[in-house]
């Protein structure tokens, strides 16, 4: 029996050690299934106490931070840097080091100024295709740190199927109103159900799934005066009944 020392991971030692555990993903895919196919990868991890998160990515599955705003409004901050087009840092790297470009006319990365689009990321586990192709390309992680706070609604995990579709202030938008409806009260699974739900409605591309983590528990909303007459309705059928 193998026994593996695991750091404090909410330490630095502990979050590049996990970095390290997470790149190793890359060679536990099928050689078959990977020579053409890729995915991505977006952890967070909170602590059990203090106001500070992680998170870890490899690809462009964007993560949010949704907060309220001291006018009552709500937004969704963007944790993480999508290794796409997006990254200024990582498109310069690859120009300047690998000779890979991006199209400027579908957003994807191509080997040379003139060569074909390869893929819409730069970074994801498997396509060893297209990373023979172009060695830039890679499944490095990246990480970084974020502040939680008493404003703070939920954390959002979505795959770019979702974001094809949906700004930033629409997932802020549709998570709080499903966080906060009667029928889907506090429920994080029905919120992420209205998120796919949604971009699907708006004819997304790609795959559509997402995750949310509530941090921020509403009181339970007030019935109006038609749902209160419905339960009425509902209670003298069932007395009627009995």
């Amino acid at each position: 029996m193998t026994t593996c020392l695991v750091p404090d991971l909410m330490t630095s030692e502990g979050v590049e050690w996990l970095g390290r555990r997470i790149e190793l993903f890359e060679d536990l895919l099928d050689p078959i299934f990977g020579e053409h196919q890729g995915t991505t990868l977006t952890l967070l991890l909170l602590p059990d106490s203090g106001h500070t998160g992680h998170v870890w990515w490899v690809g462009d599955s964007p993560a949010f931070r949704v907060f309220e705003c001291s006018d009552g409004g709500v937004k969704a901050e963007l944790i993480i840097a999508p290794h796409n087009a997006s990254h200024e840092e990582e498109v310069n790297r690859l120009a300047l080091s690998y000779g890979i470009h991006v199209s400027p006319t579908t957003g994807n990365f191509k080997s040379g100024e003139f060569g074909e689009d390869l893929i819409g990321i730069c970074r994801l586990f498997g396509n060893f295709t297209a990373k023979k192709e172009a060695p830039g390309l890679s499944a490095r992680v990246d990480t970084t740190q974020f502040e939680i706070s008493e404003e703070d609604v939920a954390l959002v995990v979505v795959s770019d199927g979702v974001t094809e579709k949906l700004t930033a202030q629409d997932v802020a938008t549709t998570v709080r109103r499903s966080l906060k409806a009667a029928e889907t009260f506090n429920d994080p699974a029905a919120a992420a159900k209205a998120l796919v739900d949604l971009a699907l409605v708006r004819k997304s591309s790609d795959n559509c799934s997402a995750v949310v983590l509530p941090l921020k528990k509403y009181e339970k909303p007030a019935l109006t005066f038609a749902e209160r007459m419905a339960l009425r309705r509902r209670l003298a059928a069932a007395l009627t009944d009995g």
